[in-house]
């Protein structure tokens, strides 16, 4: 049963790695934190919301994933349903080669993730 929890990031992050742009010197930062809904189909309408208001280009939305990249950074969101009546789970990935940018960017999405609600 645990191993579904960790299936998703370990997806994103795999995904990451087989990226066809070499870095050199990258940086590569997550983040994990409770969402304000239950259901994983809503915590993924957050990231894909957040990655639209925060200006990410070439932004690809799957039922697993929603990415894309801004100021050189490439960045993964997905998020996992705990089921129970607990919350969902969202993960933010980002990479790229400007360490301060790189946290800058992850930090401002979970943010607005993190304080998005759901009247589910």
């Amino acid at each position: 049963m645990i191993a579904r929890y960790w299936l998703t990031p370990l997806a994103a992050v795999l995904m990451l790695a087989a990226g066809s742009t070499p870095m050199r010197g990258a940086s590569l930062y997550w983040s994990k934190f409770p969402v304000r809904t239950q259901h994983e189909a809503r915590c993924m309408e957050f990231a894909y919301g957040a990655a639209s208001q925060q200006g990410l280009q070439n932004i690809r939305r799957i039922p697993i994933e929603v990415s894309g990249s801004k100021a050189g950074v490439y960045v993964s969101m997905s998020c996992v349903g705990r089921g129970a009546g607990l919350q969902a789970i969202a993960i933010v990935i980002a990479m790229g080669e400007n360490h301060a940018t790189v946290l800058a960017i992850r930090d401002q999405l979970a943010g607005q993730i993190a304080r998005m609600v759901s009247f589910d």
